[in-house]
């Protein structure tokens, strides 16, 4: 699933078909529909994705998510922007993408990532959390960014303890 979606992703920048984030992650899912219905497959997988353009020259960011959020601390302060609760594929209930416009600011921090991290089991099979993930980038924000990633890597570590990874682990941070 993924290969086919930044199979599409590329397409569609390249192409310059999409107007924003949002409007891409419409035109992906469609796409990625329409291959599993032209090949007969019944393939209910869906992605989950969380998709930035950012201009540089207005420090203006635009972001859509499928199911992943952006989270923008700014002045110590977190700000959530929540995703879309539709996944990139096939869904009982349908909607477009919403599409974030964000003015960025000196010193603000951006986060995406997937929901690999939080959802990783420790071993007695209780998942690390939304909320402890949440506290974990509050508490670590102000740190240079490669001191960030070692924090993030050792606190995973510690979490899962002998468990073995259970999904993909995608955190990406930003600094202004």
């Amino acid at each position: 699933m993924s290969m086919i979606a930044i199979t599409y992703l590329h397409e569609i920048v390249r192409r310059n078909e999409a107007k924003n984030p949002g409007n891409t992650l419409n035109i992906m899912r469609e796409r990625i529909k329409s291959t599993f219905k032209t090949f007969g497959s019944d393939n209910q997988n869906g992605l989950d994705i969380a998709f930035c353009v950012l201009n540089t020259k207005t420090n203006i960011i635009q972001y859509a998510g499928a199911y992943n959020p952006l989270w923008l601390i700014r002045n110590k302060e977190f700000i959530e922007h929540k995703a879309t609760r539709n996944p990139i594929g096939f869904y009982i209930k349908e909607v477009d993408f919403k599409n974030h416009e964000i003015q960025l600011e000196k010193n603000d921090f951006l986060y995406i990532f997937s929901d690999g991290y939080q959802d990783q089991f420790d071993a007695k099979r209780n998942k690390f959390s939304k909320k402890r993930f949440r506290e974990l980038i509050i508490e670590i924000h102000t740190l240079p960014l490669p001191e960030q990633k070692i924090k993030l890597q050792k606190t995973l570590e510690q979490w899962k303890g002998n468990s073995n990874q259970i999904d993909d682990i995608t955190v990406m941070g930003i600094k202004i």
